[in-house]
């Protein structure tokens, strides 16, 4: 089975669901699986388990405007706009 090529990155627009789904039919390598998941967690903020409570950790360990400036550095590299810091 071939698996997608995640140069192009068409998994910008998919959402967890798609992708796990994507991954479990073979499509996706466990790499490009693992690698979505890393991306998925930190490029925005996140209200849902179990990214949120990795996102809040990092915030209450390193503060809110840490989190946001990890969350825009990943933002920048994938050509995103970034997340307004609110001056914090």
């Amino acid at each position: 089975m071939t698996t997608i090529n995640m140069r192009p990155r068409p998994w910008l627009d998919w959402s967890y669901d798609q992708a796990e789904m994507l991954f479990r039919a073979g499509y996706l390598s466990k790499r490009n699986w693992k690698t979505y998941c890393r991306v998925w967690d930190w490029a925005c903020p996140r209200l849902s388990r179990p990214a949120n409570d990795r996102q809040y950790a990092y915030a209450q360990k390193w503060g809110q405007a840490a989190l946001t400036h990890r969350m825009n550095r990943l933002r920048r590299v994938l050509g995103l706009d970034l997340i307004p810091d609110n001056g914090n």
